[in-house]
């Protein structure tokens, strides 16, 4: 019997995958493919030539998604490693001890000794009343009003206020005393229940701080009420301080955040503020003096650390490492100078340290070798800030290091409780070092730090079981890196989603893919075809 010619066993087979259920233009591309395949050159028999770009193309074939896979998943890694570097490397860790909760409730109990222990609930309720009555204009200190219902559980204690939910229109102290006549681990029972309980109702109606829930209805109904009053000024200062440099900032305008009361609390973008001290700096008037001119800046002298502070905060000066914390954490220094919170150690620290690190002329010198335009600058800070980054490098990599670390622990805290809180919270601060241990504190206690420092004062730093030297910091992570593994392991999914897709697939179907007929095509090109 004659045999069918190739076209005529294409219908053939073409008609045979439609039958198993392939639609027309996938039965004939198979029906192709599997004729193209037949006609190929096996490869023992082919070109040496051949069969290395055979080779080649099958390597690219097969090793395409698990190269994909694997490149994605070690560039994962390598950003992940990078987040790792930004926290502080493998050994940053935040050293708290694990009767941390006991030490608080212990030192603030010594703090107020002269207080009696029935009036420990209406105090916590004083401090956070008064926060809602406000400044002199009436207008509630939301932060202080944080601060306050994050300690109770510590100015409180956590077993009283356990009590407390647990005998609503009783003694506790009954409810205690029924409680100890049981098993220990009957009583840390219940207590841990109660408060678990509480801060899952906190979490449910959503409130910021959850302690608030510990607090009576009247003054949650308060707090509600001032809370949108808050918003309004609050809005103004978050959108400022997440990176508006062609904004400004009058400190007065949020209640207790500023020390004084007029001259200087006005804050600017970090460029703006450079550009203030630019133009004031003895030897500017040469190189800059018809640039500035024109332009409308608030009256302040000129002081080589603000100058200094002003450059970091712009990105100017280069202290080496991941540029956002420390720009961020400068920018929290000088908002702590303006409102009068930078305490006097720890200014007169970083002056000594600025000035050992970064000297005016040098960076006037090199402001005007980059052709810099003070007036360009006020007018589109965020452009021109852009092209001159890292323009100044600090020589000094011990103290630059040092500076870093420190302001990387300060923007750590704005992390952790937001611009204004952490402004006041450097209150505490008297020398650098200690940025790590306030972080610690911060990261346990949040806005209740305030209040902690308001009556201990540096006492607190006792808490912590370690010296300031031998503090690391978990930092924040650079947005870069964040979004590097978030691309990565994007990536990655992609390439399981696809094998997942390839798996449940019948194999019917994926013998009729286009991928496979262009290999079909591709195997007889560089084999060749049968004699």
């Amino acid at each position: 019997m004659a045999e069918t010619s190739g076209p005529d066993r294409q219908s053939s087979n073409a008609a045979k995958f439609r039958r198993a259920g392939l639609t027309e233009p996938e039965a004939r591309r198979l029906a192709r493919t599997e004729q193209t395949l037949e006609d190929t050159r096996p490869v023992l028999k082919a070109s040496p030539i051949g069969i290395v770009f055979w080779l080649i193309w099958k390597l690219l074939l097969k090793g395409f998604q698990p190269t994909w896979l694997l490149v994605s998943l070690g560039v994962a890694g390598w950003f992940a490693l990078q987040i790792v570097e930004d926290l502080g490397g493998i050994d940053a860790v935040a050293p708290v001890p694990t009767d941390f909760g006991q030490r608080v409730e212990q030192l603030l109990e010594e703090s107020r000794a002269e207080t009696g222990p029935a009036d420990i609930f209406d105090t916590w309720i004083d401090g956070m009343s008064e926060a809602l009555d406000g400044d002199l204009r009436r207008r509630p200190d939301v932060d202080q009003f944080a601060a306050w219902a994050s300690i109770g559980p510590y100015w409180i204690g956590r077993d009283e206020l356990a009590l407390r939910l647990m005998s609503p229109g009783r003694n506790p102290r009954e409810l205690d005393a029924e409680l100890r006549a049981r098993p220990v681990p009957q009583r840390e029972q219940a207590i841990n229940a109660a408060l678990a309980t509480a801060y899952s109702e906190a979490a449910r109606m959503d409130l910021d701080p959850p302690e608030i829930i510990f607090a009576p209805a009247a003054i949650r109904q308060r707090y509600e009420a001032a809370r949108s009053r808050w918003e309004l000024v609050g809005d103004q200062a978050r959108s400022f301080f997440t990176g508006n440099e062609a904004g400004q900032l009058e400190l007065l305008s949020l209640p207790g955040l500023s020390r004084r009361q007029a001259g200087g609390t006005r804050l600017y973008g970090g460029m703006r503020h450079f550009v203030h001290q630019l133009c004031r700096a003895p030897g500017a008037q040469r190189p800059f003096g018809e640039a500035c001119a024109g332009i409308d800046m608030p009256r302040e002298r000129f002081d080589p650390f603000l100058f200094a502070l002003s450059g970091i905060e712009a990105g100017i000066i280069d202290l080496g490492g991941q540029a956002t914390p420390s720009r961020e954490g400068a920018e929290m220094i000088r908002a702590a100078y303006a409102a009068g919170r930078l305490t006097p150690e720890l200014e007169a620290e970083l002056r000594t340290l600025l000035a050992e690190l970064v000297e005016p002329q040098a960076l006037l010198s090199a402001a005007a070798m980059a052709e810099f335009r003070p007036d360009l600058a006020y007018a589109t800070p965020q452009r021109v800030s852009q092209r001159l980054q890292r323009l100044v490098r600090v020589d000094d990599e011990a103290q630059a290091g040092r500076l870093r670390t420190g302001l990387a622990h300060i923007d750590s805290i704005r992390g952790r409780t937001g611009p204004t809180l952490a402004i006041r919270a450097l209150d505490a601060l008297v020398q650098l070092d200690q940025a790590h241990a306030l972080y610690v504190l911060v990261q346990e206690i949040g806005p209740g730090v305030l209040v902690l420092h308001e009556i201990s004062g540096a006492d607190m730093f006792a808490l912590l079981d370690y010296s300031s030297e031998e503090a690391t910091v978990l930092g924040a992570p650079d947005r870069r890196h964040v979004h590097g593994v978030i691309a990565a392991l994007v990536s990655a999914s992609m390439v399981l989603l696809l094998s997942v897709i390839r798996i449940l697939t019948s194999p019917l179907i994926r013998s009729a893919s286009r991928l496979r007929a262009i290999d079909a095509r591709l195997s007889r090109l560089f084999l060749g075809k049968k004699v």
